[in-house]
């Protein structure tokens, strides 16, 4: 028999087509589970409608309804975020059936600072999901985060400096963020700035802020900031007024110097250029101590609700 022209022919032996047609099922499945998966996590597919309610850096916008919340949300709890601040824990009737923060304003100004928040999101703020308007009242419903800085302050698992900076630094972004919007909260307290376990610090206490006349870096006070500090440095503020701690040899001087530099410093920007906020912290070196705090400080709730 005249000997093959191999130039242009391949041989396959029965193994190599079976392993082939195998490797070309398993890519067809993969790519089946990865449009599955990204459909059904809610990304969008190319010949998708555009989504109007996004906004121009494509986060999406909360929006505004004339009904009842609890046509789309159940009440699950209360939950005592810190002294004298308790809120109304809510889930979706739908899915992904999220957990939810609900607060009730009559405020009839209230609506307008919800505006300048909701077209100003920052990841130090507490965001905004959706408003009602229902009754004569504005119901705001409000990512959930389960703990408070009071909370913090009060486990047992002491922060370092380190851990420290990587608080404040947070608070003082997300304030300087309400500034530059034209917003002042009236006051902050360890009590309405939020954490989560991943290590994110948020102020919340929407119905406290107030308009300015122009926007500024300049506060009228940092006395919040100085309790604040010295709360979450020794787990308590002192009766006297004083600022400062009783156990100064537990934190570095860049610390203390900073502590110090809250009563007398009216620029937010010049804070954040403080040597003690230039340790390079990361929010994820706050996931044990959130941990610990969750499992560990009482929260105080509320279950049933009648």
């Amino acid at each position: 028999m005249p000997e093959l022209d191999k130039r242009n022919t391949q041989i396959y032996t029965v193994p190599e087509i079976y392993r082939n047609v195998r490797e070309s099922l398993l890519s067809s499945k993969q790519d089946s589970r990865k449009a599955s998966v990204k459909s059904r996590r809610g990304q969008p597919h190319e010949d998708d409608p555009p989504d109007h309610r996004a906004d121009r850096n494509g986060l999406q916008l909360p929006r505004t309804s004339d009904i009842s919340p609890w046509t789309d949300y159940k009440k699950s709890y209360e939950l005592r975020l810190g002294i004298g601040i308790r809120v109304v824990v809510a889930v979706q009737k739908n899915f992904p059936y999220d957990e939810v923060t609900v607060r009730e304003f009559s405020d009839s100004n209230i609506e307008d600072k919800l505006r300048v928040l909701k077209e100003n999101r920052h990841p130090n703020i507490v965001s905004i999901l959706d408003i009602f308007r229902f009754e004569e009242k504005a119901y705001v419903i409000l990512e959930h985060m389960p703990l408070s800085l009071h909370h913090l302050s009060q486990s047992r698992l002491p922060l370092d400096d380190i851990q420290l900076a990587a608080i404040v630094g947070q608070i003082l972004r997300g304030f300087l963020h309400l500034f530059t919007s034209g917003l002042e909260p009236k006051r902050l307290s360890s009590s309405n700035i939020l954490v989560h376990p991943t290590g994110i610090i948020k102020i919340a206490g929407h119905e406290n802020f107030t308009f300015l006349s122009s926007a500024s870096d300049k506060p009228r006070n940092l006395l919040w900031l100085s309790e604040i500090t010295m709360e979450l440095m020794q787990g308590y503020v002192k009766e006297d007024g004083l600022i400062g701690v009783n156990d100064p040899g537990r934190w570095s001087p860049d610390t203390l110097s900073f502590l110090s530099d809250t009563t007398c410093t009216a620029s937010v920007k010049g804070l954040m250029k403080h040597p003690f906020l230039q340790l390079p912290w990361t929010i994820e070196m706050l996931k044990e101590p959130i941990s610990f705090a969750m499992l560990s400080v009482h929260r105080g709730y509320k279950y049933p609700l009648g």
